[in-house]
């Protein structure tokens, strides 16, 4: 698969820019035999969640823990009195 690196067999995958990818995507799936998304990703192009800057999240990802923890954080108004 294009962009996807293996840190253990010393593989270096370019990130989407074109730049050299330094880090690989945490996200989580839910597939056994690929446990992470793994996308390579450049330091400019990786995104941290504000609470682990040591975790890093392709933009597509990224874009989704945005607006689940926009959906997360919603709440109904309070009801007028």
């Amino acid at each position: 698969m294009k962009g996807w690196r293996a840190d253990h067999q010393g593989i270096v995958a370019a990130c989407a820019c074109g730049t050299r990818g330094e880090f690989l995507c945490d996200w989580k799936t839910p597939a056994a035999d690929a446990p992470r998304c793994a996308r390579a990703l450049c330091a400019a192009c990786a995104v941290s969640p504000d609470f682990r800057p040591d975790k890093h999240l392709c933009a597509v990802h990224a874009k989704l823990w945005r607006s689940m923890n926009a959906a997360r954080d919603w709440r109904p108004a309070e009801p007028a009195r």
